[in-house]
């Protein structure tokens, strides 16, 4: 698991590094700006790597994206 702000406080460049690492990438697209979803979800079209823009944060979210994902 690897966490970025989205641009909030953390560096955008190192959104970069950390897709390449990922495996899949989910995202609330309520928190986070709409570069970052763009940039984030180009890179996994170009990478073929699976991505979520998750609706909120709660946990329920997270585990329903997670088994659509497996």
């Amino acid at each position: 698991f690897v966490h970025h702000d989205g641009g909030v406080e953390q560096s955008m460049e190192k959104l970069d590094s950390l897709l390449k690492r990922a495996d899949a990438v989910m995202f609330p697209v309520r928190c986070v700006s709409h570069m970052a979803q763009f940039k984030v979800k180009s890179a996994c079209r170009k990478s073929g790597k699976p991505f979520c823009p998750l609706p909120s944060m709660g946990v329920e979210v997270v585990i329903q994206a997670l088994q659509a994902m497996t």
